[in-house]
């Protein structure tokens, strides 16, 4: 819900002049304060693998059962392969994306993936910020209004891409971080919100990355994950990205 304020003129405006966190910025400003927040443009760019590690607690349906909890490692590299391994026990299923072709690993066997599954896990391989990339990638990016969110004052960027999904962020007006993104998708012909909620942002090599996020599906909780360790250009196995058998 959006926070109004009505003030008389004159107010406002010594507020403003007091305040400069209250006057009105650009989308220019808000990306590059958010850009320089994690590390800054040039850091990132000069970012080619991530490995992220993941302890995620998905809820129960039944008050009276226990959360799901699985153990997830994600390797990235650029420009946009992935791979994620979810463990549950002692099973291990991978979804992996080698940059043409989208596969799964299970105890049933490898066999490639295709359709909507498919095309979200692509995304996920999309290995630099929309917000870095936005205006050499041809993105719909639109500053809109500022609201409070949790007690924080925060900037909204609405971004529409060229394909794919809705998205809007929500970046902290004091840090410049992601406090919140939001993705709009249809989904067997129902529109989907998911919400993912990002918190204890930490530096790791010049880098700030956040290491809690909570999603929401539909305003649900749908998991919440803590990541255990994050780092930033390692060296990948040759093959890590394909696809067993190939």
């Amino acid at each position: 819900m959006f926070r109004s304020f009505q003030l008389a003129a004159a107010v406002l405006g010594l507020v403003a002049f007091s305040q400069p966190g209250l006057l009105a910025q650009t989308l220019e400003e808000v990306v590059a304060k958010n850009l320089a927040a994690k590390g800054g443009a040039e850091t990132l760019r000069a970012t080619n693998t991530a490995r992220l590690q993941a302890r995620v607690s998905i809820p129960p349906p039944r008050p009276d059962a226990d959360p799901l909890v699985m153990r997830i490692i994600v390797w990235t590299q650029r420009p946009n392969l992935v791979r994620r391994d979810m463990t549950v026990g002692d099973e291990t299923r991978t979804l992996g994306f080698d940059g043409k072709t989208v596969w799964q690993s299970t105890p049933a066997g490898v066999a490639p993936v295709t359709g909507p599954q498919a095309d979200a896990f692509r995304s996920e391989g999309e290995f630099d910020s929309v917000l870095l990339t936005y205006q050499e990638q041809g993105h719909l990016v639109e500053l809109l209004s500022d609201e409070t969110l949790d007690s924080q004052r925060v900037h909204r960027i609405r971004v529409q891409r060229k394909e794919g999904p809705i998205q809007t962020y929500y970046l902290d007006v004091e840090t410049g971080l992601e406090h919140k993104v939001t993705t709009e998708s249809n989904i067997a012909g129902q529109r989907v919100v998911s919400e993912m909620l990002l918190s204890d942002y930490r530096t790791i090599d010049g880098r700030r990355a956040p290491f809690k996020a909570r999603q929401f599906v539909n305003g649900q909780l749908a998991a919440e994950i803590s990541f255990e360790e994050v780092v930033f250009n390692v060296p990948f196995r040759e093959n890590l990205f394909s696809m067993p058998g190939r």
